[in-house]
């Protein structure tokens, strides 16, 4: 098991400075939305895999043993049986006492919150859009998605002050489904909560969430200065929900200079064949023989 585990770790650690050094810049949202939650996949998995080798059998050249009475009865003598102590009580089982109690209050957490989003959205009032539930909350808040609800202030929509670039920007969450990513990395570190290098998955997937949401919105509405300066206008709100998909999310800087970044769709497909001999090479190294 402790093998399994520095395996697994290991390899996500590698896969995850590959993405920081070599993918987030690049404006390939899609696929990097696809290759930080296969990475944490591809790691759990691989050290389960085994490959087998076949080795040569040599031939083995037979040996005569030559005894007598004398070695035998001395062999036999020296051989006395060990006395075993049944006496001694089996130890308390800490640690996974301690990993089961950990875990239970992560779950109780994560049950937490998905109640409170649950009451908060079922409370309030809501009004259907583009197959999304905006719910309209009395308290000043910044705009914020989970799963199908859009979180919005009821006052900003009833004065149509709500900016177009805020709803299609949490509109994106809601179609891209970025709800279950955060989920599926909430559940991973309810088992795995000893392995940090989920919580900066976590991060670089909910940055990758507002990279590909931002898009949404400059496809939509291509003023790339007014929407920058919108996102600096909204920092100042007051927070969110846990688990809910942020609009101020804490790296803006990075969001503004990914907007202004060219696609090179050259250096791409580099990078993205590249790829491809270094996850072999994880798998030969990572993998049991």
């Amino acid at each position: 098991m402790l093998a399994y585990l520095l395996k697994s770790t290991l390899c996500m650690g590698i896969l995850l400075l590959v993405y920081l050094f070599f993918l987030e810049k690049e404006k390939m949202h899609q696929f990097n939305r696809f290759y930080l939650l296969g990475s944490i996949l591809f790691s759990l998995i691989i050290p389960l895999i085994t490959i087998i080798k076949q080795i040569p059998v040599l031939t083995e050249i037979p040996v005569t043993y030559f005894t007598t009475l004398e070695n035998i009865h001395t062999e036999h003598s020296a051989i006395s049986p060990v006395p075993i102590n049944n006496s001694r009580a089996n130890p308390i089982p800490f640690l996974p006492i301690l990993y089961c109690l950990i875990a239970a209050v992560l779950l109780v957490r994560f049950v937490r919150n998905l109640y409170k989003l649950s009451l908060t959205a079922s409370k309030n009032r809501s009004v259907i859009l583009d197959g999304a539930r905006l719910i309209l909350l009395k308290e000043n808040i910044v705009s914020h998605t989970f799963l199908k609800n859009i979180f919005i202030n009821e006052e900003d929509y009833t004065n149509l002050s709500i900016e177009k670039d805020i709803l299609t920007h949490e509109l994106a969450h809601v179609k891209q489904r970025h709800s279950f990513d955060i989920i599926f990395l909430e559940l991973l570190q309810i088992i795995f909560w000893f392995n940090s290098l989920l919580i900066l998955y976590k991060r670089a997937i909910q940055l990758n969430h507002e990279f590909l949401a931002d898009d949404a919105v400059l496809t939509t509405h291509p003023d790339v200065s007014a929407y920058q300066n919108l996102l600096l206008d909204k920092l100042s709100q007051p927070g969110h929900f846990q688990l809910a998909s942020p609009f101020n999310f804490s790296i803006t800087k990075k969001r503004l200079v990914m907007m202004t970044k060219e696609m090179n769709q050259s250096r791409i497909l580099v990078k993205k064949i590249v790829l491809l001999p270094f996850l072999v090479l994880a798998v030969l190294v990572f993998s049991s023989k």
